[in-house]
This record gives C-alpha cells, structure tokens and sequence, in this order.
C-alpha cells in the first residue's frame, strides 16, 4: 500500500501543474500587455486554481449591481433603483454551475508609473476562450 502511495501523490501533482500551466501563462501574458514596464513583470506566487461558474459570474454582477443600487437610493431615480434592484435580484437567483472558466490569484513584482518595484496581487478569471479579466 505504502508502495503506491508516492506515486500516486506524483499522478496527482503532475497533473494539476500541466492543467494550471494555460491558465498561468494566459495571465502572465495579460499583465506583460498591461504593465507600465513588461520587461520588470516577476511571477512571485500562484494561488491554487478554482473553477469559475456561471453562479459565479453572475453573483459578481450581482455584487455591482447591488452596489449601484445602494448609491441610487441617494437620488430621485425610482424607475432606475427598481430596474436595478430587478437585476440583481434575477442574476442572484441563478443557479448554473457550469463551468465557464478559472479562477486564480497571482502575486507579482512590477514596476509602477514612477518606476518603482512593487509588490502587488489581484484575482484573475481566465475563460475557456483564453480571455483573462481581472476580478
């Protein structure tokens, strides 16, 4: 038993690096192309990554539009809040767990507009398209 243990943590591992592999280099590309200085972009750390649904990104959407609705209830716009409060209200309710893409995070070292090394992080969506947005 112990015998097929290794090599089953090997199986195991090797494929979860060559699945993630894609996904890593669809967002280094990303970030080179919107970089302030792509020759100073440093890969520091990957988070594991997760499926992205369409629950997901509709719960996303959600989130923005309940955002927006809580700064219509400042205004007059009574129409514009219900049809906003109608939307989230619609995508929160969907259900869909296929899975549309992945999720990650990536920590990074790049260089700012002052040229300044920083150290920076944010979570990506790459999509089965290759498409990568930042989320």
């Amino acid at each position: 038993m112990k015998k097929l243990l290794l090599p089953s943590l090997l199986c195991i591992s090797a494929c979860t690096n060559s699945e993630s592999e894609p996904t890593h280099a669809a967002v280094a590309s990303y970030l080179k192309q919107h970089a302030n200085d792509p020759a100073s972009y440093e890969a520091v750390r990957w988070g594991q990554p997760v499926p992205y649904t369409r629950k997901d990104s509709a719960a996303a959407a959600a989130e923005l539009l309940s955002s927006e609705y809580d700064v219509l209830k400042e205004t007059e716009d009574a129409e514009r809040r219900a049809q906003v409060g109608n939307m989230a209200i619609k995508l929160e309710a969907i259900t869909d767990t296929t899975r549309i893409g992945t999720r990650l995070t990536h920590a990074f070292r790049a260089k700012n507009k002052l040229g300044a090394l920083v150290l920076d992080s944010a979570q990506f969506v790459v999509y089965r398209s290759g498409q990568v947005q930042p989320i």
